[in-house]
């Protein structure tokens, strides 16, 4: 797990975040619940028709690491603290994790949890080892909090 500045600074203290037994809210059930599935070798969560193929986004998103974060970005609503939403999230990514896994057992999974005012995100793509979404300075990041988990974390 890293985590730049602002995004330690909403971590609970004390709190094992990983070991956190938060459910997740309806309408990200709700988006797991189309299921998961591979398209063009890319991990695809809800409905996979919905979602713009690669060849018609390539130009766009440069990569399949950059495809993944595109259709598998996912809005959450701040309702009460940060703390309750990142534990939301963290919940989420748990759950995409376990899908992930069912599907396509050979693949470790990386989240992105960010903040930026009231606006969290959390994407996630398939690790590859020649593809990046994040910079590996997270301090770069001024504008917002972020969080990087993998799914072996989890």
């Amino acid at each position: 797990m890293r985590a730049n500045r602002a995004m330690r600074q909403l971590l609970p203290d004390g709190t094992p975040l990983l070991r956190s037994a938060e459910e997740v809210p309806d309408e990200l059930a709700q988006i797991l619940g189309d299921g998961m599935r591979v398209v063009d070798d890319c991990l695809v969560v809800g409905k996979s028709d919905a979602a713009p193929r690669l060849d018609s986004v390539r130009a766009a998103v440069m990569d399949k690491t950059g495809y993944e974060c595109f259709v598998n970005h996912i809005h959450l609503k701040e309702h009460g603290s940060s703390a309750a939403v990142l534990g939301h999230a963290v919940a989420f990514c748990k759950r995409v994790s376990a899908e992930a896994v069912s599907i396509a057992p050979n693949r470790s999974v990386r989240f992105i949890i960010s903040k930026n005012g009231k606006d969290w995100t959390v994407h996630f793509h398939t690790l590859r080892p020649d593809e990046s979404y994040v910079s590996p300075d997270l301090e770069g990041y001024a504008e917002e909090a972020v969080l990087v988990l993998d799914s072996t974390e989890l």
